[in-house]
Parts: C-alpha cells; sequence; structure tokens
C-alpha cells in the first residue's frame, strides 16, 4: 500500500463488497457528489490502492486514541 492512497486517506469511505469481507472499493468524499443520469448524485469510486494529489492523512484514527 501506498503511504499517500486511498486506504489512508481522511476523505474515503470503504465500502466492503456483498460476497466477500475484503474491501473491494469505497467513495472519495474529498469533493461533493457528481451526477449521474442513472443513479443521480455518486461519490467518486476508488480502490484502495488508488491515489490522487488531493490526499490528506487519515487523523481521525489518531485523535480518537486520545
Amino acid at each position: 500500500m501506498l503511504e499517500s492512497s486511498c486506504l489512508a486517506c481522511r476523505y474515503w469511505q470503504a465500502e466492503k463488497s456483498e460476497t466477500a469481507d475484503r474491501l473491494v472499493h469505497g467513495e472519495c468524499r474529498k469533493s461533493q457528489p457528481v451526477y449521474n443520469q442513472l443513479l443521480g448524485r455518486v461519490w467518486p469510486l476508488t480502490k484502495p490502492n488508488d491515489w490522487c494529489g488531493a490526499f490528506a492523512a487519515e487523523t481521525r484514527k489518531a485523535a480518537a486514541a486520545v
């Protein structure tokens, strides 16, 4: 896993697979949802090992431990 991957980003919300108990993809919550004619408003889907230039390190876990 890259240190700056979606899995480690504070804006990423994981979605578990319906057929397996593992991470397959998640939703990027960095910006507002995009509009899709079939689905309405949707968050962009990414894989745990994807990355982008808007990465922000996960800080919620560290703050919860204090």
